[in-house]
């Protein structure tokens, strides 16, 4: 004798075949409609068009701009590779200035 308990995976599984049917045949009408609609109209297209071409000159001077930090960036960094040597000197001038009994304030 089949206990009715014995059931219930049988009819589970039958249930999430059908659903699982269902929703697949629900996704192949959808992408069929998709593919049959019309084509944008020419203006539409002209309009996207012409935001691309500002968007470019947009990237284009992000770039330029991006480019003379790095160009600034770069002098910076050489002055401060510089400056060991000069710092030198003024230490040398101030050692100076306090043994002649001077004070030289950071002003």
């Amino acid at each position: 004798m089949m206990n009715p308990f014995d059931v219930i995976p049988i009819v589970g599984s039958l249930c999430t075949i059908a659903l699982c049917t269902r929703a697949g045949w629900a996704i192949i009408r959808r992408l069929e409609s998709r593919a049959g609609a019309a084509p944008a109209p020419p203006a539409a297209l002209a309009d996207v068009d012409q935001r691309l071409t500002e968007i470019e000159r947009s990237t284009e001077t992000i770039a330029m701009e991006i480019e003379r930090l790095a160009e600034a960036q770069r002098f910076i960094a050489q002055l401060l590779a510089e400056r060991p040597a000069a710092t030198a000197r003024l230490d040398a001038g101030r050692s100076a200035a306090r043994d002649a009994g001077r004070v030289i304030t950071p002003h």
